[in-house]
């Protein structure tokens, strides 16, 4: 059927991507690999279109329909632009998630999903790679915690749907729905448009998400994650004013604005001062980074023993288009090598917080993991980081000034899990109803103690797929993102 032509269309065109580029499938820099190989990708994919609509009609493949619904498929846009992300994310993402299959039509599977009378979560996002891999999970997970209760509701259906997606009426034209019998995600038209009970914002830019909420308020679709407890977290300096009113540990900062011109450098300097006369200033540097960057993009370190000339030339980077803010370089304690690795590396501990009713609780996370580096900066994936189970914390290689964490009493248990959770959860009211937030937690060795800083806070949480639920003592790991998601969904769809 298209689906399945459609699917060795994929399949060509990322192994094409891959002998012409010399790809595999990693996790480094892949902004700038996306930006190159999507118009290969567009342009190789209408050539196999086009070559296997040559071939059907032959009579090679059989069917004069298949030929004529490829040869239409090749005038829409969205498709052809589908099959290009797919190859690409083929070519650079390691598989994760159940395949994705692509059709130019309507398919009868996929209709059927959506027919059923489950209230439907649509999953709003912008970011177009990898998102089952983000839908997957979220899908498992309400299965879990979405099922019908003793009142007889039927459980809750998760799509996805992009933000090109959407009618002027906020329904699906297009959405990407799971088949659990076959183990697979299809993506197709939807006709007529799906009217879905509820959105749940993620997986895209600032910029999109508040333009997706206000059109979500103005159809009066009930959404989670709106935007304006979302502007409050992408304002790092507002977060920093925040928990220091409600008392979260976070790093001391400076705000330098991006007009202050040459009184910068006197800031910096009273700054970096006062900072290091205190007696419970770390002496891991400083950290400076755009005000509302993200995905680590633009942060900077500079040792402690750096001159004011370091810092006010990374200030210059950002100044052009943000103002910045200066702290203080926490996370002093370090992954330990496992059996097999070398070096020591940092890590931030991502905590899922949900908010519901005014209600916060902290039911799952994972390790975001820097390639081996001194540097006190935790990558993203998208810039050579890693992500790993939470439970890694429990195998003793927790190191700090560079003695192993069994040495130097650094022993991971259920009262450093509870503190870091208590402070996520401080952190996340602080800041407003947000349904569904990760929040960056770092560790130093602190008078005998492990301590954790609330170091970011992101209202559109990625790398779901790799969360684990926070078991007391993690004897076993159970993927999982947070039950209090549901209940708030399924109130949502209730009206």
């Amino acid at each position: 059927g298209p689906a399945a032509l459609s699917g060795a269309i994929v399949a060509e065109t990322a192994q094409r991507l891959r002998q012409s580029t010399g790809l595999a499938p990693t996790s480094g820099d892949r902004r700038a690999a996306i930006e190159t190989l999507h118009p290969l990708a567009t342009s190789w994919c209408r050539e196999h279109i086009r070559a296997m609509v040559a071939a059907l009609g032959t009579g090679q493949f059989g069917g004069d329909a298949l030929a004529c619904t490829l040869a239409d498929a090749l005038a829409e846009a969205t498709y052809l632009e589908r099959l290009s992300h797919l190859a690409v994310e083929r070519a650079l993402v390691n598989p994760g998630a159940p395949p994705l299959q692509i059709s130019p039509v309507a398919d009868t599977r996929h209709a059927e999903r959506l027919l059923t009378n489950s209230p439907t979560v649509a999953v709003l996002f912008d970011y177009p790679l990898a998102i089952t891999h983000e839908l997957y999970p979220l899908w498992t997970d309400a299965f879990v915690f979405g099922q019908s209760g003793v009142d007889g509701e039927p459980p809750l259906e998760v799509i996805g749907v992009h933000a090109s997606w959407l009618d002027v009426d906020c329904r699906a034209r297009r959405a990407i729905t799971y088949l659990p019998d076959e183990d697979l995600f299809v993506e197709a038209p939807c006709h007529p448009p799906h009217a879905f009970a509820a959105g749940l914002l993620l997986a895209q830019s600032p910029s999109c998400h508040r333009f997706l909420a206000q059109r979500l308020r103005e159809a009066r679709i009930p959404h989670a994650n709106d935007w304006t407890a979302a502007a409050v977290a992408d304002d790092k300096w507002e977060c920093y004013r925040r928990w220091r009113r409600a008392g979260v540990r976070t790093p001391p900062t400076c705000l330098l604005e991006r007009t202050a011109g040459a009184a910068a450098a006197e800031q910096i300097r009273r700054f970096t001062g006062s900072r290091k006369a205190e007696a419970d200033a770390f002496p891991g540097g400083w950290i400076i980074q755009p005000r509302h960057g993200t995905e680590g993009k633009g942060v900077c370190w500079v040792t402690s023993d750096a001159g004011i000339g370091e810092l006010v030339e990374a200030w210059e980077e950002i100044s052009p288009t943000d103002d910045a803010i200066l702290r203080d370089a926490v996370g002093q304690v370090c992954l330990g090598p496992a059996d097999g690795e070398e070096g020591i590396r940092n890590f931030d501990l991502r905590l899922h917080v949900v908010g519901d009713s005014g209600c916060y609780t902290c039911e799952s996370g994972y390790l975001l993991v820097a390639p081996v580096s001194r540097s006190p900066v935790s990558s993203s994936p998208s810039s050579g980081g890693s992500m790993l189970s939470w439970t890694r914390l429990l195998e003793g290689a927790l190191v700090a000034g560079g003695e192993r964490g069994d040495a130097a009493g650094l022993v991971w248990g259920s009262g450093e899990l509870e503190s870091a959770r208590t402070a996520a959860t401080a952190a996340a009211a602080a800041i407003g109803s947000l349904a569904l937030c990760g929040i960056d937690v770092k560790f130093d060795w602190h008078q005998g103690a492990l301590a954790p800083t609330v170091l970011d806070l992101n209202p559109r949480p990625a790398g779901l797929m790799h969360s684990d639920l926070l078991t007391t003592d993690g004897s076993h790991r159970e993927a999982g993102i947070a039950g209090g998601l549901w209940r708030h969904l399924r109130r949502l769809t209730a009206g």
